[in-house]
Parts: structure tokens; C-alpha cells; sequence
């Protein structure tokens, strides 16, 4: 199991936040446990995971 499967569903709850401090600390959070800085790719699986 990824942790991304652990993770990934709060974290996208988190993302939706309206409170701009959660939201904030979600996308932090989701930039390191995603490694978006590792490439685009990593970033596209993201954004269709959270997206459903």
C-alpha cells in the first residue's frame, strides 16, 4: 500500500478547504508527499487522482 492511498483522500479534502491556513498547509503537504518538484508527470497523477 502507497501512502499515497493513505494519504491522498484527506489530503484532497484538505485541498478543497475553504479556510485559506488549511489550505495552504494541504498544498504544502501535497508538494512533498506528491514529489511535484520531481516532474510534470508527477503532477498530472495528482491532479487526476484528486479530480477522481
Amino acid at each position: 500500500m502507497s501512502h499515497g492511498t493513505v494519504i491522498g483522500p484527506a489530503l484532497a479534502e484538505c485541498l478543497k478547504d475553504t479556510n485559506t491556513p488549511v489550505r495552504l498547509a494541504a498544498e504544502r503537504c501535497a508538494v512533498h508527499a506528491f514529489q511535484l518538484t520531481k516532474g510534470s508527470e508527477n503532477v498530472q497523477a495528482v491532479q487526476k487522482y484528486i479530480t477522481g
